[in-house]
């Protein structure tokens, strides 16, 4: 019995003994190893191993890269990059299940993740994290015009996350409300992310660079307060001043100005409520003889005042097609109207030289009736009231023309043509641009408030009649070449010329003691006059004359306002007397930015060069986009830009066996 016992109690002995060595025995050991950080190395070509119990298995790897604006992994492919984030996800069979009391894994070469069972493998997850360290990072997924606002945010310190409370303004005009994840983005507002952000304590921003992961958001401000940070994240959907969203009905836009080039060739596209619509152009040019609009072909030219008759089928009624309904890019609105089963739209291309006064004299050939004949005046391109009178000169002399009559050879006709220009015409100003057949312009004289401008005709077939010379009273002055013969103790004679025809006359001059004069200064007081005083050069006595005078301007400086006005300010050159002239002015706009997308349209921001007011009016409807060819971004992708908008798009390389990638002609290097 005892010996059974004994027996027994050895068994469960061996058995216990038995059972611990096969629980130290039965541990398996798992080792992933991941090489360095290989920069540049394609992401396949990076060789990952697992052993299990010391004996390679085979293994399959798939990769994934944090996307910071959804802050998401996403699949991953390409070279490894530095300020990424990479996971590996290994996949491997170690003939055991996944069970913390028999499976050991350890990873060489980065840090293990996580593990876990996938159908009959075993997934070990390990990360690679070459985010750049030292950095705050600011992340919005960002906003979309016509959904309501809902991004992701995120913030990171060192790729790892920090806590943060945010909250939404939206400004319109003056007025700035909250909004919050309820409230719908529209063009023509800014709407501001405000972030209260908190760092673990000791923590110091200056010691830290801000990178901002936010679409097209743009950070305003950045502030630390004792242990909080405070950040302001701005998404403009326009820029500048703020101002309603404009939908036209109809968008019309003509290609720029290119001078030289054939007009059928320059494109002339349409938008229906936003839809690109077909229609077909008719271009015509001011026949200014006529002084009528002329169907015409060839190049565009300087100096034309061009109309292109827009025709297009739409469901429009009059009511749609107001001026104010309809937006016109690169010409201006000229009219629209309804032709039948079509829309007629007629916009303007003005390429008259601006600085002109143009004088235009028509049907005024020998054999037509005078009454035919007309006159038009315009001033940079733009009609003036006018009213014109014809004479027949003759010699020095002038009759009135019968208008019930016809031009006649051997005359030479004058044309008087009255008109009225703005308040602040000056002649000098602007070149005079004649045109009129064979006609000169003989004089442009003020007349009141009125101008007159004469042009003659000459139907003689020779020189124009000579005038005689009119008749006047001479203005005798004291003959500068024949000094008088008086002297200061003789009589004599004063010789005096006519200052307007030469004539020559004399007088008996008695002694007077005073027989040479010579200037010895003179003070010039502008409006109270220029006296010269005069010394005898024989005994010395003193005389003076006082002649009329006025001031000598000088333009010393000039403050343009643009539609305030242009002020230009004078300085006597003589009395350093001093006055001023307001005259008409305008912006010079420029472009200096942009703001949505297509198709929603793209606010243009455009910035005076003169005061620096900014205009955000200008719209443009451009549909969908349009992408560009590829351009090299890195060794993984390549990009394309919307042509319209800039909106951009990524791509991945596709190579050949060369490693070249046709789409944007790069030959990319691992």
């Amino acid at each position: 019995m005892k010996k059974t016992l004994r027996a027994i109690s050895l068994l469960l002995v061996l058995v216990m003994l038995a059972s611990m060595l096969a629980g130290c025995t039965n541990k398996t050991e798992v080792v992933i190893s991941v090489p360095g950080d290989q920069i540049g190395t394609e992401l396949a070509s990076i060789p990952v191993t697992v052993t299990v119990n010391g004996k390679p298995v085979d293994c399959r790897v798939e990769w994934q890269v944090l996307n910071e604006t959804q802050d998401a992994y996403i699949t991953a492919s390409g070279v490894m990059e530095n300020g990424n984030d990479y996971l590996a996800h290994v996949f491997y069979n170690a003939g055991a299940a996944l069970d913390d009391e028999n499976l050991d894994i350890s990873v060489e070469g980065a840090e293990l993740d996580y593990s876990n069972m996938a159908g009959e493998e075993i997934r070990t997850v390990v990360r690679i994290n070459l985010l750049e360290k030292g950095n705050l990072t600011l992340i919005c997924s960002g906003l979309t015009p016509g959904e309501k606002i809902n991004p992701y945010i995120a913030i990171r310190k060192d790729g790892d996350f920090v806590l943060f409370d945010y909250s939404w303004t939206v400004t319109s005009g003056d007025e700035t409300a909250p909004a919050d994840a309820n409230t719908v983005v529209e063009y023509g507002k800014v709407y501001e992310l405000a972030l209260e952000i908190h760092p673990e304590e000791g923590f110091k921003l200056e010691d830290y660079p801000v990178r901002v992961n936010c679409g097209k958001g743009d950070l305003v401000s950045i502030e630390q307060q004792g242990d909080v940070v405070y950040a302001t994240i701005r998404y403009y959907y326009i820029k500048a001043t703020v101002h309603e969203f404009f939908s036209p009905n109809v968008q019309i836009e003509v290609g720029s100005e290119q001078i030289g080039t054939a007009l059928s060739d320059i494109p002339v596209t349409l938008m229906v409520r936003g839809k690109r619509t077909a229609c077909r152009a008719e271009w015509s040019v001011m026949n200014d003889p006529a002084d009528g609009y002329v169907p015409t072909s060839g190049t565009l030219e300087k100096g034309k005042d061009y109309l292109i008759n827009v025709y297009y089928t739409a469901d429009l009624t009059e009511e749609d097609l107001a001026a104010d309904k309809i937006a016109v890019f690169g010409a201006e609105l000229d009219h629209s109207q309804m032709a039948g089963e079509e829309i007629l739209t007629v916009v303007r291309v003005n390429l008259l030289e601006k600085g002109n006064l143009t004088l235009t004299v028509g049907s005024h050939y020998v054999g037509m009736p005078i009454e035919h004949a007309y006159s038009v005046v315009k001033l940079d391109g733009e009609k003036l009231y006018s009213e014109h009178s014809w004479s027949i000169r003759k010699g020095n002399s002038e009759e009135a023309a019968d208008e019930s009559g016809y031009f006649e050879e051997g005359k030479y006709y004058q044309i008087a043509i009255r008109f009225i220009p703005p308040d602040d015409f000056d002649p000098d100003d602007w070149a005079i641009r004649l045109n009129c057949e064979g006609g000169e312009l003989i004089s442009l004289e003020a007349d009141g408030a009125e101008y007159v401008a004469k042009i003659g005709f000459n139907y003689t077939n020779g020189e124009p009649p000579e005038q005689e010379e009119p008749k006047h009273e001479c203005n005798f002055v004291l003959n500068p070449n024949k000094p008088s013969t008086a002297t200061c103790a003789e009589d004599g004679v004063i010789f005096y010329l006519c200052q307007t025809c030469g004539a020559e006359k004399t007088e008996t001059a008695a002694a007077t003691g005073n027989h040479t004069w010579v200037e010895i200064d003179r003070m010039d007081l502008c409006d109270d006059g220029l006296t010269v005083n005069y010394s005898c050069s024989v005994c010395g006595q003193r005389d003076s004359e006082h002649f009329t005078s006025s001031h000598s301007w000088k333009e010393t400086a000039r403050e343009d306002l643009c539609d305030l006005g242009l002020t230009i300010y004078y300085t006597c050159e003589k009395c350093s007397a001093t006055y001023n002239e307001v005259h008409a002015s305008a912006h010079d706009w420029v472009k200096i930015d942009q703001a949505g997308y297509c198709p929603h349209g793209l606010q243009l921001v455009h910035k005076c060069t003169k005061c620096g007011e900014i205009d955000t009016s200008q719209w443009i409807y451009p549909g969908d986009h349009s992408f560009g060819a590829a351009e090299y971004w890195n060794n993984h992708t390549h990009v394309r830009y919307c042509v319209e908008c800039g909106h951009d798009l990524f791509e991945d390389h596709v190579t050949d066996n060369r490693g070249y990638c046709a789409a944007c002609d790069s030959y990319i290097v691992n």
